[in-house]
């Protein structure tokens, strides 16, 4: 059974070791030929076993660990969400000294870049392991467990930059941020990208072969999964396509935060 049903190569093995020990004192005659037929079981189970493990078992393993890195990916986006609360909590960027803090680039938020001050923070709002930057034509961006994040932040020409430049719009910047994961290499059973903003609104885009969004050289602009220009714009909620043409889905439903940390009571 083991060998049709490779699957079955673990218990046939439980089932060999327990008939093993059960079997009454046999003559000797009996004793070797049941050693011969003991022999052969053991050696399709073996046989079997390996199959197990070469077509099914380290595939599994495989299709869970990138399962593993999608999770891990919407994880970290909301990872950033919550940095960000804390940047507008705490101001580490108010140049106009109303007591609320602009959303932070990727890599200030790591202390890997200054903030607009020239100062880093001396305590990063996220975990070391997203301290790998990346260039890009649009900026730096952070490699992680395969995948590229990035943040862009709405400029005075009522645009998006993933890069710190003087046409950032620090007043727009405490209440709009958007934030993209997407893989960092073409690879089998890593290709979903996903988009969140400061809202927590969260959207997920299969990315199936050909990729759309794969490397530092394929990455989403800015207002990809956004339809219409400016950075008020948000993604469709009708299940239309995007800026970018493409289909991002909803996901879950959840619905956008109300509030923001600092709003005015």
């Amino acid at each position: 059974m083991a060998v049709v049903y490779p699957k079955a190569s673990v218990f046939t093995f439980v089932f060999l070791l327990i008939t093993s020990f059960a079997l009454p004192r046999l003559f000797s005659v009996e004793k070797k030929m049941w050693a011969i037929l003991f022999t052969c079981a053991f050696v399709s189970h073996v046989f079997s076993f390996i199959q197990f493990v070469r077509t099914e078992a380290i595939f599994g393993m495989i299709e869970q660990h990138n399962k593993n890195a999608s999770r891990s990916a919407r994880s970290t986006l909301r990872h950033i969400i919550f940095a960000q609360d804390i940047m507008r909590e705490q101001g580490f960027i108010d140049p106009d000294n109303d007591g609320i803090g602009s959303a932070g680039l990727l890599p200030e938020l790591v202390g890997i870049s200054p903030l607009p001050n020239g100062q880093t923070i001396s305590a990063p709002l996220l975990h070391n392991k997203y301290k790998n930057a990346q260039p890009s034509n649009e900026g730096l961006v952070i490699e992680a467990e395969g995948y590229l994040f990035k943040v862009c932040l709405p400029t005075q020409q009522n645009k998006f930059v993933s890069q710190r430049t003087q046409d950032i719009d620090y007043e727009k910047s405490e209440r709009r941020f958007v934030a993209y994961a997407w893989p960092s290499e073409d690879r089998p059973g890593v290709h979903k990208a996903f988009y969140l903003d400061e809202r927590e609104r969260i959207y997920i885009f299969e990315n199936e072969s050909p990729r759309a969004y794969v490397g530092t050289q394929k990455q989403p602009s800015c207002d990809a999964t956004l339809t219409g220009e400016g950075v008020d714009a948000i993604p469709p909620t009708d299940g239309s396509a995007s800026n970018d043409g493409l289909v991002w889905e909803w996901w879950r439903n959840k619905q956008p935060r109300t509030t923001l940390v600092g709003d005015k009571s």
